[in-house]
């Protein structure tokens, strides 16, 4: 790490957004996130694992920003032990900060690993708790062999901070995945196109299967859909915008608002061309202007400003997109997909 600039040593050192940022006001924060993120930007040569933390804590800062909570000290994590009535869990480390909860790496009493997702506001208790129901739901109904795609919901329980009371659930955890919005931040060049093909396959597979199960996802962002790259494997999280069909959809996040068709801000049910529409936007992100012609199109028709225009079903859509899959790149071919960093 002695051959990182200055700013990446920073970057690097920061534990909260706080550290980086500073005592300052958001404008202020905002104009050193922007001059770091052209300095350490991978397309200027910078590394990609400093460029990823730098997003996850200008993240942060925002969300702590709009919360009032800018400054404030973080709570000691590592050690930290929590308890439903049937398990106690030791928390480790931060794996991911949302715009609803933090997500942890612990360890339960067995000294099995999994991972813990607290909410940060009480307010928000009844989403974590929705989340869980809904994932219970849908791994009661799916397939087996569809099971893989989606998390594995262990415990759910509420924690007593003195008068506070925050929801956790804890689901197993996922070893080796990284999300699509880290895929993308490693690729500031775009992905293979081959590979944004089996990715497109796996959300489509992934989609099936949850719609067959009365489920639409609702929230398919970067942060929400993690792949096992060498396995080409695929699992969503991040169920708290999830809805029955029919339901409308009444979380969005701020920070991707521009990623969500109309029909979510109309408040009309939830229907599979959300999810669909949502996944097709992830696809055009990662593989951007590598896109083959034929794939683009293929892709704009899930993206048609009105619902009633675009696809419904992700198995038949799947089936279209297998034979133009072999007309783009000739018979299907295992392909690993490695990050940058483990090549």
């Amino acid at each position: 790490m002695s051959t990182l600039p200055q700013e990446g040593q920073e970057v690097l050192g920061a534990t909260t957004a706080f550290d980086l940022f500073g005592d300052t006001d958001e404008t202020t924060a905002r104009r050193r996130y922007h001059d770091l993120a052209r300095r350490l930007h991978p397309d200027h040569g910078g590394d990609t694992a400093v460029f990823q933390k730098l997003l996850t804590l200008w993240d942060r800062a925002r969300i702590e920003f709009s919360q009032g909570t800018y400054g404030t000290p973080d709570a000691a994590v590592h050690g930290l032990k929590i308890s439903s009535r049937t398990h106690a869990y030791t928390l480790d480390r931060r794996l991911a900060d949302g715009e609803l909860a933090d997500v942890f790496t612990a360890t339960d009493e067995t000294g099995a690993r999994c991972g813990v997702k607290l909410v940060r506001r009480p307010a928000n208790n009844s989403l974590l708790a929705h989340e869980m129901e809904v994932v219970r739901e849908v791994k009661d109904k799916v397939e087996p062999a569809f099971l893989p795609y989606f998390p594995d919901p262990q415990d759910s329980f509420a924690i007593k901070e003195g008068s506070v009371i925050r929801r956790a659930n804890v689901f197993g955890l996922l070893k080796g995945f990284h999300t699509l919005g880290i895929v993308r931040v490693a690729y500031p060049g775009f992905i293979d196109p081959r590979d944004g093909a089996w990715i497109w396959r796996r959300l489509l597979t992934a989609m099936g299967a949850l719609h067959k199960a009365g489920v639409v996802h609702g929230g398919l962002l970067p942060q929400h859909a993690m792949i096992l790259g060498a396995q080409r494997g695929m699992t969503l999280v991040g169920w708290c915008a999830s809805r029955q069909i029919g339901e409308p959809i009444t979380l969005v996040s701020h920070a991707d608002r521009w990623r969500y068709p109309s029909e979510v801000f109309d408040k009309t049910g939830a229907i599979p061309e959300t999810d669909i529409c949502m996944a097709a936007r992830l696809i055009e992100d990662l593989v951007g202007a590598r896109l083959p012609r034929a794939f683009r199109t293929h892709l704009k028709a899930c993206l048609l400003p009105k619902a009633s225009m675009r696809p419904g079903n992700a198995w038949a859509l799947k089936d279209s997109f297998d034979e133009l899959n072999e007309r783009m790149f000739g018979v299907r071919k295992f392909k690993p997909f490695y990050m940058p960093t483990t090549k």
